[in-house]
């Protein structure tokens, strides 16, 4: 949406009606044609047809799915790696966590360790009860892999999951908030209740939990998520 502002194409963007409304006003402030649907599993559908009556009208519309799960999303993430290795190159990195949903992030991040920082452990925390087949996360990697012309050999060894407890994915959780408040108060970092605030709980339980080796360095990739946090406190 922000991209498709500065690059001035048209963005239509797909949205469940319990939208809040501060995405709403943000995505109305970048020039978007809102579009809203009754339920979220409807999403889907509704870009299809829109797409389709874009075409009609004589436009070529580009369908970015949600979550960004296509072999440029992945992309962006092994991109992200490289310039996180660039900006750390005094201080290796341990290991790197990140927000799981769709897959495409973890799928980069995997991905780009791989090229970028081979001695780093990639590892994802799901929001929701279940996460994207290890085969399948390798299967977007190796996509990627072929859009660059290279070969890392990545295999579900590789893969590192880690659930967070909850409902569903857009079910906020009490461990959730309590991270939110955290690291707000003792960091002025902000998180939100569906994505990051839920991860970064499960990563707080693991360092508990002895996952991790004192003095290692560890990186958690901040997915945004934000304007969800100012719905409902």
């Amino acid at each position: 949406m922000i991209c498709a502002a500065k690059a001035k194409l048209k963005a239509y963007l797909v949205l469940p009606e319990t939208t809040g409304t501060m995405l709403q006003n943000a995505c109305t402030l970048f020039g978007a044609k809102l579009l809203f649907t009754e339920k979220s599993e409807t999403v889907q559908k509704c870009i299809r047809q829109t797409a389709k009556e874009l075409q009609a009208a004589g436009h070529r519309p580009y369908i970015i799915p949600p979550g960004a799960s296509v072999v440029q999303g992945v992309l962006g993430y092994a991109d992200a790696m490289l310039e996180l290795h660039e900006q750390m190159t005094d201080i290796p990195i341990d290991h790197v966590l990140c927000c799981g949903a769709t897959g495409n992030t973890y799928a980069g991040i995997v991905l780009g360790t791989k090229l970028y920082s081979p001695g780093t452990k990639a590892t994802t925390i799901s929001i929701a009860r279940r996460f994207t087949h290890k085969q399948t996360l390798c299967r977007m990697v190796k996509e990627t892999e072929e859009l660059l012309g290279c070969n890392t050999d990545i295999c579900e060894d590789d893969i590192h999951i880690h659930f967070c407890s909850g409902k569903g994915a857009s079910d906020p959780i009490p461990k959730g908030w309590s991270a939110i408040k955290h690291a707000a108060q003792t960091e002025g970092i902000l998180f939100d209740p569906i994505y990051t605030g839920k991860a970064f709980a499960e990563l707080l339980d693991l360092n508990e939990q002895g996952y991790f080796s004192p003095g290692q360095n560890i990186v958690f990739f901040h997915t945004g998520g934000m304007a969800t946090l100012f719905n409902k406190l």
